[in-house]
């Protein structure tokens, strides 16, 4: 038996592994194929701010005056903005390459929960649908906040739960425990509105596992918990510049800033308009539901059924404290939006971290399926169903290339279907294409730079400058329901569906269009003739 279970784990070690490295050469072949985000001129600029004022030893602190970017840590941003300058000409493609490897780190992390939870392969399952979801997948290559954060998040909790499921409370483990929260608030300090109480819901719990061994209690004393507070919060501080001048209080502000949200923006849901601190509260809920692949999904409901069936019978098992941990995980943040309705826009990216947690009740759920039908016919048939529903969301990753963050599922019709009724390529990235297209297009004589109105403001204006030639002029536009034709001495629009951006100039000519599934993301228009 033992040495069955060694082989088992050696294999699906192996598998993680081989897992890694095919992300590694997808990521390589594939991160310059994707288009720039609406939000990464103002990070890039934040991130070479804060490496100044680390150059400078803190005497230029011009970071903590642009925007309201000193209440965000800047955890990736400074190691983007120290490899970008060994390769200035890719600033883009450099953060895209950095933020996909820090997606892949998700893969460690979950074969190591799947250890606590007694099963490496439930790990490598996880990571297989955590991975192949377009929504997660997509934003891997573009979205340098919530990305890292989720990641951040999901080895947080994998260090928690293995501090009180192993209850042994060493310094070693502490720190190491410290370290990753600290990192992970240090991209989002909010988090701690999340963590905190995931960490008292941790440690009551093990209170009641452990309540008739008192030794077990007596390992968490009050200092080794107050360290791992210290480490947290030093681990924070260390690379956040407005943080140094008020280490205590200035990131209590932060904490209350992304409690209240001062901006409220509009939000397409359902095909209605709605200011973002007014959304429904199953707003969240929804979203996970429509934007989960089918199988995940089922997966995902099966090992919930399984896992609470589980704990209702036998909960003095320390897998049961994970298991604990796990539901917190997914299903803590839902009830608090439900009851908080915080100001929230752009689907559920703000919420990526919940997705790691689905994939791994998704494994939980296979497993449960692979433990129950013991009969050789029937476990391949549930390999055989697990192998196409994979291949289903594989084929979708390809169809959508390099649009996946936008993937609807069929409870809202797909791309096309959700398309007019929710957000689609609200990052603007559909832009990269939209100028390779007017570069593509046969040069006139004319000595005459081609100008390109783009919709709608600076952030989305580097959206297509970076990938313009030297014979465009980029300009923007933030006015939405323009009439007419386009305006004299400008070539060529290029307008976003967001907004409502493309209607723009309707009775100029559409010359081209960029979009996946029936669903459009940019239009280009230019004079007519």
């Amino acid at each position: 038996m033992a040495l069955s279970r060694q082989l088992s784990f050696r294999c699906a070690a192996w598998a993680a592994a081989t897992l890694a490295l095919v992300g590694i050469g997808v990521v390589a072949l594939t991160a310059g194929d994707y288009g720039v985000a609406w939000d990464d001129w103002v990070q890039t600029r934040y991130g070479e701010l804060v490496l100044e004022y680390f150059r400078s030893a803190g005497a230029n602190r011009a970071c903590n005056e642009y925007l309201d970017l000193r209440f965000y840590g800047p955890a990736f941003e400074l190691p983007s903005a120290i490899l970008c300058q060994c390769w200035p000409a890719s600033t883009i493609e450099v953060r895209h390459v950095l933020s996909a490897l820090v997606a892949l780190t998700a893969i460690p992390g979950l074969f190591f929960l799947g250890r606590l939870l007694g099963n490496p392969w439930i790990g490598v399952v996880s990571a297989l649908l955590l991975l192949l979801s377009p929504g997660f997948y997509g934003q891997a290559f573009i979205n340098t906040k919530d990305i890292p954060f989720a990641v951040g998040f999901l080895w947080s909790l994998v260090a928690l739960a293995a501090l009180f499921a192993r209850g042994r409370f060493q310094w070693r483990e502490i720190v190491l425990c410290g370290a990753a929260i600290g990192l992970t608030m240090s991209v989002r300090p909010g988090g701690w509105m999340l963590l905190a109480p995931m960490y008292g819901l941790t440690a009551m719990f093990a209170d009641w596992q452990t309540r008739t061994d008192r030794q077990a209690a007596r390992q968490r004393t009050l200092t080794k918990q107050l360290g791992l507070l210290a480490v947290a919060w030093i681990v924070m501080v260390l690379p956040w510049p407005w943080a140094h001048a008020n280490p205590i209080l200035h990131p209590l502000l932060a904490i209350r800033m992304a409690s209240k949200f001062h901006l409220v923006l509009p939000v397409l849901f359902e095909g209605q308009v709605t200011p973002s601190n007014e959304l429904p509260r199953y707003y969240l809920l929804k979203y996970l539901l429509i934007t989960t692949p089918p199988a995940t999904l089922g997966l995902a409901a099966l090992g919930l059924a399984s896992g609470i069936r589980e704990l209702a019978g036998r909960p003095a098992r320390p897998r049961t404290l994970v298991l604990v941990v796990l539901a917190a995980w997914l299903l803590l943040p839902l009830v608090l939006f439900a009851l908080m309705r915080p100001n929230a826009y752009d689907g559920m990216r703000h919420f990526l971290f919940l997705v790691p947690a689905v994939a791994t009740w998704g494994a939980l759920g296979f497993t449960w399926l692979w433990r129950t039908f013991t009969r050789p016919l029937a476990r391949g048939c549930i390999v055989v169903a697990l192998a196409g529903a994979l291949a289903t969301q594989v084929n979708s990753l390809v169809r959508l290339h390099p649009y996946q963050y936008t993937y609807f599922n069929c409870l809202a019709g797909g791309v096309g279907g959700a398309a007019g009724g929710y957000e689609t390529d609200y990052w603007l990235t559909s832009y990269k294409e939209a100028i390779e297209w007017i570069e593509a297009q046969p040069r006139s004589a004319d000595p005459r730079k081609v100008r390109v109105l783009v919709a709608a403001n600076e952030n989305s204006r580097w959206c297509a400058a970076y990938f313009a030639g030297d014979r465009l002029v980029i300009e923007t536009t933030l006015t939405a329901g323009q009439p007419g034709d386009l305006p004299p001495g400008i070539d060529y629009y290029i307008g976003t569906s967001r907004a409502d951006m493309d209607r723009n100039f309707p009775e100029a000519e559409i010359v081209h269009q960029v979009g996946r599934e029936g669903a459009t993301f940019a239009t280009v228009k230019r004079p007519r003739p």
